[in-house]
């Protein structure tokens, strides 16, 4: 049973939000842009949110990117929100801090924005995996 008085004993997922979208060349950063009608970053925020194991989701965006993601979110999120950095590691790395300077968890996910479609048995086998190991990173087949 998770404490949930107990952050350290959480499990948090950390979705990475803080591109610019410099290469694809879009009006919005490709996480804020729609796909099946609602922003990319949402359909991350959603999948993550539902999954009975999550306890916090915590947002890394870009500075100044405050607006475009409520606008992606709406109102009633229970997202944290942190300020990323000049890479996609310094930003990850500022979420991890944020999250120990909050108390830390015992798992942390770290999620991309720009990939909106984690289904909950993606999640259900990195936890399972988890239990008896530091780290795993899903593999998943591509399609072109």
């Amino acid at each position: 049973m998770i404490d949930t008085d107990n952050p350290g004993q959480q499990t948090h997922a950390l979705i990475v939000a803080a591109g610019v979208g410099a290469r694809a060349g879009l009006t919005l950063p490709k996480q804020f842009e729609m796909v099946g009608g609602k922003a990319m970053v949402r359909h991350s925020v959603e999948s993550l949110s539902s999954h009975p194991a999550i306890d916090q989701i915590w947002i890394v965006i870009a500075e100044g990117q405050e607006e475009l993601l409520h606008r992606a979110l709406g109102s009633g999120s229970t997202h944290k929100i942190v300020i990323g950095g000049a890479t996609r590691q310094q930003s990850v790395y500022n979420g991890l801090v944020a999250i120990r300077q909050a108390g830390g968890a015992r798992n942390i996910l770290v999620h991309d924005a720009a990939r909106p479609f984690v289904s909950h048995q993606v999640i259900d086998r990195l936890l399972d995996k988890l239990k008896n190991t530091a780290g795993a990173i899903p593999v998943l087949p591509s399609v072109d």
